[in-house]
């Protein structure tokens, strides 16, 4: 709960006049009567800046919202005089009883963006010695950080501000400057609709929807918040296990090998699934040898080539040349087998290719004609009494064929236009099925061709250095199984830091998973994003006052009990969503009024945070009727409603009777010399 207590505006001018406008404030309804120019306006807009709440209406620091009397020059006894320094000062009470006294410097003083604060009253009373503290306002952490102005009167009030989302994927907290706008009225631009004016340039997202939840007490945007937590935790696990699995990938095709395991997000995804049972990472590679893809552990356990490096005499362990031209016809006729796969496996990457880009092409049309088919089934749908009828069927829904020339055979059964959707559908999804088998394929040859250019390249190697034996004295070390058992002993040691990195990303491939499923236990354990049944009735209760509120202000636009409120506060009446334009602008009004009382009514009844004041700034426009009927409606609240008005005390005494309202005349101007 908050209520004003008293308001104090001081202004000097250059040439040493002393002007203060000081003035109580009570419980319930306020009303601020005066004739036009006075100062009614400067009075409520006092109000909101001296509780640094001047952000709502922009993002401007130029003093938009107060009047040249504060800012430049002032009119006192007729004269137009120079305005040295000027201050606001408010003083408001929670709803435990304590004191906040705000001061803020407008012109002329210390900076703007200062306040200074006394915790007990400072207007109405003398401010003890030393007991003033300073905070800031309307610049960066004034809601959330220690000396920030706004935390404090959030925290003052009994406000936990929450943390809604906002654009470009941050989160902030609910600002004041978004919850004010449904607690006080402004007269420029306030009364030009229904719903409260929020400003944007804030970056929350659908700040009205969030002002509505937070003083109905819905939970609604913090499972929402909750939730998109767990979509971005979850989007980071995948761009983790996607960088995991690439670097494998590369690492595994550099030595011609290939990754087996949950390779995919969405198999991975399934296999971390909590409804299943827990289960272990495991990634293995395989290498090609021959036709058949083997583990390469079973590469790693092959005993490796001998090559005698140590006998400087001739050694039987050395081929003979009767064996090296053996091993150069073996190694030249590989050579030549391995160059008829090659080109076996470029004929068939050829051939997957064109596949591909048939499977892409056919696609593409298959979804087109799909497209095609979604809208005229939109249009049915919309009762089109033609749109069957003007459909062209360019092409045949089975087998894409042009029908343009065919002539038309009645006595053939063809499908109706939902079932050719149904078959298109299917159609597109076993094309994506055989595009991602011919991709997977390709993959697969691609590493082939690795592997054969791999081998083809140690024979090369091999066929030189076996040369290289034919000439060279039999004491010399075998060139040839020296490079052999080289290249072999660098393959190991290869495909020994490839299973290196196979277990350090098994590793880390578990932890994911192991957070992935506690990501998605908590996104079971959120249940429904929706409204409960208790926040439904919530929304109802706020319904039903709402109308209560427009008949007794005697709305007549449009059925009152066909009125609805949404979770998004945007009124509608049966048939359509915006009540503003089946609404006169008359009615307009007295919807505003509707819609700031029966919002802090179902708030105060349920319990809400709704601090129980309102603020109008002259809430009788375009010469609204049953204004009296407004009065006595808002002299029926619990809570401080203060309203600006121009209408004379007369008039007013006679709407609101013996009920208790404090009137506070205005019959000259707000500010005048002393």
């Amino acid at each position: 709960m908050m209520r004003f207590r008293a308001v104090k505006i001081d202004v000097e001018t250059v040439d040493g006049l002393v002007t203060q406008y000081r003035t109580n404030f009570g419980q319930g309804l306020v009303i601020v009567s005066g004739p036009n120019s006075v100062g009614k306006s400067l009075l409520f807009q006092s109000l909101i800046y001296g509780l640094g709440l001047d952000g709502m209406y922009g993002p401007s620091h130029d003093h938009g919202l107060l009047t040249r009397a504060l800012t430049e020059e002032i009119m006192l006894g007729g004269q137009s005089h120079r305005v040295s320094r000027s201050s606001v000062a408010v003083e408001i009470e929670n709803g435990v009883g304590q004191i906040l006294t705000a001061q803020r410097d407008v012109a002329g003083g210390t900076n703007d963006q200062l306040v200074a604060t006394w915790s007990e009253a400072a207007i109405t009373a003398q401010a003890s010695e030393g007991s003033r503290r300073d905070y800031f306002v309307r610049r960066g952490g004034a809601a959330v950080e220690e000396s920030g102005f706004h935390r404090l009167l959030a925290e003052f009030i009994g406000w936990e501000l929450p943390i809604v989302p906002a654009f470009n994927n941050k989160e902030v907290p609910l600002y004041l400057e978004i919850l004010f706008p449904f607690l006080a009225i402004e007269q420029k631009a306030g009364w030009s609709g229904i719903l409260p004016r929020i400003p944007t340039y804030l970056q929350v997202r659908d700040p009205l929807q969030r002002g509505v939840e937070f003083y109905l007490g819905l939970e609604l945007v913090q499972r929402a918040t909750d939730l998109q937590r767990l979509i971005d935790r979850e989007a980071d696990l995948r761009r983790q296990f996607e960088i995991m699995m690439g670097a494998l990938k590369s690492s595994a095709t550099l030595r011609g090998a290939r990754i087996v395991g949950p390779d995919d997000w969405g198999k991975f995804r399934r296999h971390a699934d909590p409804r299943t049972a827990p289960f272990e990472i495991e990634i293995r590679a395989e290498m090609l040898e021959g036709s058949n893809w083997v583990p390469i552990e079973a590469a790693i356990a092959r005993p490796l080539p001998e090559a005698d490096l140590t006998s400087p005499e001739p050694t039987s362990k050395r081929p003979n040349e009767e064996e090296l031209n053996a091993r150069l016809d073996a190694a030249t006729e590989r050579m030549r087998e391995l160059s008829g796969q090659l080109s076996a496996v470029e004929e068939t990457l050829d051939l997957i290719h064109t596949q591909l880009g048939s499977l892409r092409t056919r696609l593409a049309a298959v979804e087109e004609e799909r497209r095609r088919y979604e809208q005229l089934s939109v249009l049915v749908g919309l009762g089109s009494p033609v749109a069957v009828a003007t459909f062209g069927h360019h092409d045949c829904p089975t087998c894409q064929q042009s029908l343009d020339g065919l002539e038309h055979q009645p006595d053939l059964a063809t499908l109706d236009y939902e079932k050719s959707l149904d078959l298109l559908t299917e159609q597109a999804r076993t094309l994506r099925a055989l595009q991602e088998d011919a991709e997977r394929a390709a993959n697969d040859q691609v590493l082939v061709r690795t592997g054969f250019e791999r081998e083809a390249d140690e024979l090369r190697r091999e066929t030189k250095a076996i040369r290289a034996d034919l000439v060279t004295p039999d004491n010399i070390p075998s060139v040839a199984d020296l490079q052999r058992r080289l290249v072999e002993e660098n393959r190991r040691a290869d495909l020994q830091n490839l299973g290196i990195e196979i277990l350090q990303g098994t590793e880390r491939l578990a932890a994911i998973a192991g957070d992935l499923r506690s990501v998605l236990e908590a996104r079971a354990g959120l249940g429904p994003t929706d409204l409960t049944a208790e926040e439904q009735g919530r929304l109802e209760s706020w319904t039903a006052l709402f109308r209560q509120n427009l008949s007794a202000v005697g709305v007549t636009s449009f059925p009152v009990d066909e009125v609805v409120l949404p979770v998004t506060g945007k009124p509608g009446v049966v048939g359509y969503d915006d009540v503003g334009f089946q609404a006169s602008a008359s009615d307009v009004i007295r919807l505003r009024w509707s819609y700031a009382l029966s919002l802090m009514r179902i708030s105060q009844t349920i319990g809400g945070p709704h601090p129980g004041v309102l603020m109008m700034d002259e809430p009788r426009q375009q010469e609204v009727e049953s204004f009296s009927e407004f009065l006595a409606l808002a002299a029926s609240q619990t809570g401080q409603i203060i309203l600006m008005t121009s209408e004379p005390v007369s008039v007013i005494e006679r709407a609101v009777g013996d009920t208790g309202v404090q009137i506070i005349p205005l019959d000259g101007l707000l500010l005048q010399v002393q």
